[in-house]
């Protein structure tokens, strides 16, 4: 029997061998790009303007402006673009560069969409918080993936000659939040993917379309997409969809596309301790058009998120040594939690890690 573990090594062994011999980057996109942002990003909140101290703080490069789709596009192909305007402008007097990420998934999906789009198949997915059942798009919906591209159209349009702007954020598989997540919890959540036309085929096919899309549009910024793998209840291989989708946009855009994970922590998994990377194998083989989030701030992580859920006492050292694997895996900038970042016992560490990331 071929196990998982050989499955997904004979995924990477192939997509290894193809990404040394193939890849060939966009030309003209590569002229547009401006060079590669380097150091410290701060997360941001939704709707919440960043604190001043943070743009203020001398070894922070940046910060991510978050908000939602449904509070953007407030009615098909109407938008309030002043919320995300005035963190730009605050970002540009500062000096400072942004990244914009808005949430297309989840509760961040206007109202609109299904009423002006009816036959938009459905799956349901539940809520990381409630665990109560939410019906939600199907990510591969040919008019869902149109109407998102069209989103991504007109913020691309915005802040195309904008230079404070270095990427924007597209986002496949978001029920909850921006990052990845495509979990399975039961056989009627299972059906109800069928029952919407999931394969395999079908969804490379849309985040390619979705891609595509938005590299059309996105011509002198970096674009950022989060990754991980696909329920081992839908497909044989949970990686191959989208190692497939990776080897593809690489070869077509080259160093234009950016893939980030938001679970980075004391405890993930150390290259040069491990070879079982987990989720965190697609990151490496990938390297270094990568980026990560700290999965919690160590300043209040009562569970313990930043060490893997074991319990710690010394949060300088939890907070040196998530960079310290962060910067193994050839990260081009970490986004630390604005609590780490206000927090006056944490600034050694943070100018440690700058130092190294922009070297």
């Amino acid at each position: 029997m071929i196990t998982r573990t050989l499955l997904l090594l004979l995924v990477i062994m192939t997509v290894s061998c193809s990404k040394e011999n193939s890849i060939s980057p966009n030309e003209e996109a590569s002229t547009l790009l401006p060079p590669m942002q380097k150091g410290i990003i701060s997360t941001g909140t939704k709707g919440i303007p960043i604190p001043q101290e943070v743009i203020d703080n001398q070894f922070v490069d940046g910060y991510m402006i978050l908000d939602d789709w449904s509070n953007v596009e407030i009615k098909e192909n109407t938008y309030d673009w002043s919320f995300i305007d005035s963190e730009v402008n605050r970002a540009s007097s500062g000096n400072k560069k942004v990244r914009i990420a808005i949430h297309t998934g989840g509760e961040g999906i206007p109202s609109w969409v299904m009423q002006n789009y009816p036959s938009i198949k459905e799956i349901f997915v539940y809520d990381k918080q409630t665990l109560q059942k939410r019906y939600h798009p199907a990510y591969w919906d040919e008019t869902f993936i149109r109407i998102k591209s069209n989103f991504y159209k007109a913020l691309a349009d915005r802040y195309k000659n904008n230079e404070t702007v270095f990427a924007i954020s597209i986002s496949m598989v978001d029920p909850n939040t921006g990052d990845w997540d495509f979990r399975i919890n039961d056989d009627l959540q299972k059906q109800s993917f069928l029952d919407a036309g999931f394969t395999e085929e079908v969804f490379v096919n849309a985040y390619k379309t979705l891609i595509d899309n938005a590299m059309e549009n996105i011509k002198n910024k970096y674009l950022i997409t989060a990754v991980g793998p696909i329920s081992s209840a839908l497909v044989s291989n949970e990686y191959s969809a989208l190692y497939e989708v990776l080897n593809y946009s690489f070869n077509t855009y080259g160093d234009q596309l950016i893939i980030a994970k938001g679970s980075l922590n004391a405890n993930t998994p150390n290259p040069n301790l491990t070879s079982d990377l987990i989720t965190w194998q697609i990151m490496w083989d990938f390297k270094p058009h990568c980026a990560g989030q700290f999965v919690w701030s160590v300043t209040n992580d009562p569970d313990f998120k930043m060490n893997g859920r074991k319990p710690y006492s010394n949060k300088d050292s939890i907070f040196a040594a998530a960079f310290d694997i962060g910067i193994i895996y050839g990260l081009n900038w970490i986004e630390p939690w604005k609590a780490d970042i206000l927090n006056p016992d944490l600034q050694d560490e943070l100018e440690n890690a700058r130092n190294i990331l922009i070297q």
